[in-house]
């Protein structure tokens, strides 16, 4: 659409064409969800970030959780908040960019960030780990997912009109060790647990931080999807 935003053109292009990339990532929100069920209770408040088709939205609302999310997309925002309304859900919308959102600090228990993290480009990505500590509790909790031992280089496309280099769904980072989570998140979180998230139907056992901080995932986690949760550092 004429003067449409590329992330206003993207949220669409998701939602209503015949991608069906959100769907498919129904599959990983469900895992990490069912594996911290018993964190992800009542009263507690949780903020999702980058809500691609608003589905962990929905879940986490069906927990009896009080439930917000946050966005760039003014399409997405106002397609969702029309579909909650649809389906009287008490889901609050926030339209912003998360490194210039202003609120005021501390609100959040949990902060969610389902395949976000590897989207933001590296000058921007230290301010936006620092704001999502900004609205954690003391002794909140992220929980996250990111592509796994993903080789960049294979996803770039060149535009035929300008010649400009870009990844075909937009990815910066690669993510190859739990080390380099950990370097991301430093010093405002610290990964206490983390997993491979497996194809359907497919049981894998957690690996703790805790007890194997400097080991490396298998190999089997290669191109695939690494869950985590980490914890917000007290500062000094």
């Amino acid at each position: 659409m004429l003067g449409e935003s590329m992330d206003d053109y993207y949220a669409r292009l998701n939602l209503e064409g015949d991608r069906n990339i959100l769907k498919a990532n129904r599959n990983k929100i469900d895992y990490v969800l069912n594996k911290y069920d018993k964190i992800l209770t009542s009263p507690k408040k949780v903020c999702d970030i980058g809500l691609g088709e608003g589905y962990a939205l929905e879940m986490l609302y069906k927990k009896g959780l009080e439930v917000t999310g946050i966005d760039h997309s003014k399409y997405l925002i106002t397609f969702l908040k029309n579909r909650y309304v649809d389906l009287d859900m008490d889901i609050n919308l926030i339209l912003s960019d998360i490194q210039k959102l202003e609120t005021n600090s501390g609100q959040y228990d949990i902060v969610t960030c389902f395949d976000v993290l590897e989207h933001i480009p590296k000058d921007g990505l230290n301010a936006t780990i620092k704001k999502i500590s900004e609205l954690s509790k003391q002794n909140g909790c992220l929980i996250g997912t990111l592509p796994f031992k993903e080789n960049l280089e294979e996803g770039m496309v060149k535009c035929p009109n300008c010649g400009h280099n870009f990844h075909r769904v937009g990815h910066f980072h690669s993510f190859n060790n739990i080390e380099d989570i950990n370097i991301m998140l430093d010093p405002y979180f610290e990964v206490i647990e983390y997993g491979s998230v497996p194809p359907k139907g497919v049981i894998r056992k957690t690996i703790s931080v805790a007890k194997k901080i400097k080991s490396r995932l298998s190999n089997t986690m290669v191109k695939s999807t690494i869950y985590f949760i980490a914890q917000k550092k007290t500062r000094k």
